[in-house]
């Protein structure tokens, strides 16, 4: 066969793949016949096959440098080909027969479609010289190589092939873990500031835990989305995914109740299954009157949620917080709340927007803030300078962000920090045992972090008396209220007694 009937062969093979991912999109619907539903599943059997070989071929012309291929690496490339081709086929048939959507699932598409491409060309030309048949072959398996890794990516973790798996930690979940929540008929509906709050403190923790891998904005599977209040209450190919104060009739608790001989049931295996009280967490949320709004610390003034107006009759607290505002040169809301330790501030609305030099920005009012919520924020270690100038805080939440063991060592300095959310970030066992020196710390939360089980036992055995938490709620931690003056002055008098 000449080298340019192959290359005809590969670019019609490669349209054809074009053809049919236009035809048959990833749109989130699980549709018929069965059996174009279960060829596609062959697509997570058929794929190793030709990323094997395709990373083979280079190698095995190193091994062998002939000018000519030799007859395995002619072999191997044509199954190699011929099976990127079939693999990425199947993987067309298998998103739109059984209900993938999503950014990941069009990326992981496309990327199979060009490394196809790649591979074809690689075989169409495999009788030039040596070092083009070979620099064909590296840039093939590298097409692979990347579709293989957002495929990975839907599966697994993100960072799937660039980032080292975080060690697991065992996570419980009891009704103990939701001390933040009655779950009993409260005096009245929850509103939707207090649904929100509950949604991302209790029952946001547990669908990501267990249900967003397959069913957020990069995975969508059946078109379903959980992971915001707007995306469940839309719902997906089969309708709403809840329904306000009728738990029963939501979907998210119907396919989670289900037992597990049921196709239906949801998470599917080998996931584990919601426990009954993650189950009457959630119902309770959807119920409303079955769970009430976290407990929070006594607020004397709501000094501004902006956009909005301003809802406080301390005209010298407001001012303040417009100052902060404009300092941060942020036009998403930020809350500011007055309570008797100082100001709370979160930034939920605002993590695309708040980085470390808003951070820095905020340290200017350091000494009026007691609270601080920078969850999922873009903060990194380069922060820490300006963590450091919070000298009055008492809670710190930076969950989800870029910060590691330097944000965590300037942490541990601050003299009144009493709980440190350190859930989804990047601090090791070193950061962690910063911590042992921190002076008035009570309960730090580490899931989902590299901190090794050692690392959790010895910063234990320093600090006896700290709680570290590694399950799903940070709202179960107690956290005693401060010493009062009496308190404290006793034990700074017993501290300066001299040692027998």
């Amino acid at each position: 066969m000449t080298t340019r009937n192959r290359l005809f062969i590969a670019l019609g093979a490669t349209l054809v793949l074009v053809a049919m991912a236009q035809a048959l999109p990833a749109d989130g619907d699980s549709r018929g016949p069965a059996i174009l539903s279960i060829f596609g599943k062959w697509h997570l059997l058929i794929l190793h096959f030709p990323i094997a070989l395709i990373f083979v071929l280079p190698a095995l012309e190193l091994w062998h440098p002939e000018a000519a291929p030799s007859r395995p690496v002619l072999l191997i490339a044509n199954i190699a080909a011929g099976g990127t081709w079939l693999a990425t086929a199947l993987g067309i048939l298998h998103g739109h027969f059984n209900g993938f959507s999503g950014t990941d699932v069009d990326d992981h598409s496309l990327l199979g479609i060009v490394a196809t491409a790649e591979a074809g060309i690689a075989w169409a030309l495999i009788g030039l010289g040596r070092r083009t048949r070979i620099t064909l072959q590296c840039i093939a398996a590298l097409g692979v190589a990347v579709a293989a890794h957002v495929g990975g990516e839907m599966v697994h973790d993100d960072g799937f092939l660039t980032e080292p798996s975080k060690p697991s930690v065992k996570e419980t979940v009891t009704l103990d873990n939701f001390k933040g929540f009655s779950l009993v008929p409260s005096a009245h509906a929850a509103t939707p500031d207090e649904r929100r709050q509950a949604y991302e403190q209790a029952v946001r923790p547990i669908l990501e835990a267990h249900c967003t891998a397959c069913h957020d904005a990069k995975k969508s599977k059946g078109k379903l989305r959980l992971d915001s209040i707007e995306a469940i209450e839309k719902g997906g190919s089969e309708g709403a995914g809840l329904v306000w104060g009728k738990s029963t009739e939501s979907r998210i608790v119907q396919r989670s109740t289900l037992p597990r001989s049921d196709e239906e049931s949801m998470p599917p295996e080998p996931k584990k299954m919601l426990t009954a009280e993650q189950v009457a967490v959630i119902k309770g949320w959807i119920d409303g009157k079955a769970v009430s709004a976290v407990v929070a610390p006594k607020v004397t003034n709501i000094v501004k949620t902006y956009p909005n107006q301003s809802f406080s009759a301390n005209d010298k607290v407001s001012e303040q917080a417009d100052s902060i505002v404009k300092k941060l040169g942020v036009t998403a809301n930020l809350r500011a709340v007055e309570n008797d330790a100082g100001m709370i501030i979160t930034t939920h609305a605002i993590v695309a927007q708040f980085s470390d030099k808003q951070l820095s920005t905020l340290a200017e009012n350091a000494g009026d803030i007691a609270e601080m919520d920078l969850s999922r924020t873009r903060i990194t270690d380069a922060g820490s300078a300006a963590i450091a100038r919070f000298k009055k805080l008492e809670v710190l939440a930076v969950g989800e962000t870029k910060v590691g063991d330097g944000f965590v060592k300037a942490a541990a300095s601050l003299p009144h920090l009493r709980r440190l959310i350190l859930r989804g970030t990047q601090v090791t066992d070193m950061g962690l045992m910063a911590l042992s020196k921190s002076p008035e710390l009570q309960a730090v939360y580490v899931a989902q972090t590299s901190c090794t089980a050692g690392g959790i036992a010895a910063l234990q055995k320093a600090r006896p008396d700290l709680k570290i938490v590694g399950a799903i709620q940070l709202v179960d931690i107690p956290v005693p209220p401060p010493p009062s003056k009496d308190e404290a002055i006793k034990k700074a008098a017993a501290a300066k007694e001299p040692k027998k």
